[in-house]
């Protein structure tokens, strides 16, 4: 189901994305009140609740906040970069493709505006963006989102596996059966 959604305001300030969803017809009051109960007592963010409870997909979420945010949804227009543009711009500016991979994001330089370019698929988060501006002080940063089945697609498709495969080598095998596991008796001790 795809919803259309507007967030034309009168007031200076962003609409709250639980009244855009409301307003969209997206959820109901009643899954907002739920969504906000589970806050109070948690805490969390209240799209993240609302994709938890089964409220919204986190597709219509990412949509959301993007038109909420004003940040583009990486796909469409604006195309991945290969794994060696991935893999060389990380590291000219200092940031660990671990690293990168634990925040569910990508980053890469764009050589026409000499801005470092990263998509996550909260590229809000606060402990990705401090660290992109504490590692890139001399660097503009642009945000993206990116939708989780395009960040399956750079796994499936062996991105991450290239990256480390063109500069580490190649991963290491897995094994071909699981270890067995050994029974013990009732009357098996430690000091047998």
């Amino acid at each position: 189901m795809t919803t259309s959604i507007s967030l034309k305001s009168e007031s200076a300030s962003p609409p709250l994305l639980g009244q855009i969803l409301l307003t969209a017809g997206a959820i109901s009051p009643g899954d907002i009140e739920r969504a906000l109960q589970i806050q109070a007592e948690i805490g969390g963010r209240i799209g993240a609740i609302l994709v938890r409870i089964g409220a919204i997909s986190e597709d219509l979420l990412i949509q959301t906040l993007s038109e909420q945010l004003s940040i583009d949804i990486l796909g469409g227009e604006i195309k991945m970069p290969s794994a060696t543009t991935i893999w060389q711009d990380c590291q000219s500016a200092g940031i660990s493709i671990d690293w990168l991979i634990d925040q569910q994001a990508i980053a890469w330089k764009d050589e026409d505006s000499n801005l470092l370019l990263y998509a996550a698929k909260d590229p809000c988060a606060e402990p990705l963006c401090s660290a992109l501006e504490l590692l890139c002080k001399d660097t503009p940063l642009q945000p993206f989102f990116i939708k989780p089945q395009h960040l399956d697609a750079i796994k499936a498709d062996g991105t991450y596996d290239k990256i480390y495969a063109q500069y580490f080598g190649a991963p290491p095998a897995k094994a071909a059966e699981p270890v067995a596991e050994v029974k013990r008796s009732r009357w098996w001790s430690p000091t047998q």
